[in-house]
């Protein structure tokens, strides 16, 4: 643990909530900060900052596959998309950052 080796928890620090905001933007929150942040979409992929997420449609709902995300640091993080039908609620009463 003293060589910085250990398993880090970024299930909490890192969890983000965010909705939709317009056609290029999500509102997203994080650590109980709100912040815009630009997104793209194509038939298969969606990209939110600099992390591409791929999914597929199945019933009219989206399917979003895992990513993985190498940073600066050699760290890696996998990030997963999911529903959460009251986002807008806590990101919009979240204390605003920009």
């Amino acid at each position: 643990m003293d060589e910085g080796k250990a398993p880090q928890n970024t299930v909490h620090d890192n969890t983000k909530l965010g909705y939709i905001l317009n056609d290029s933007e999500i509102r997203a929150m994080s650590m109980n900060s709100a912040y815009s942040q630009n997104y793209s979409i194509t038939d298969t992929t969606i990209t939110i900052g600099d992390i591409t997420f791929n999914y597929s449609i199945n019933n009219d709902s989206p399917i979003f596959s895992t990513t993985n995300k190498t940073y600066a640091d050699n760290s890696t993080l996998t990030w997963q998309l999911s529903s959460a039908p009251n986002a807008k609620e806590y990101v919009d009463a979240a204390q605003t950052q920009n």
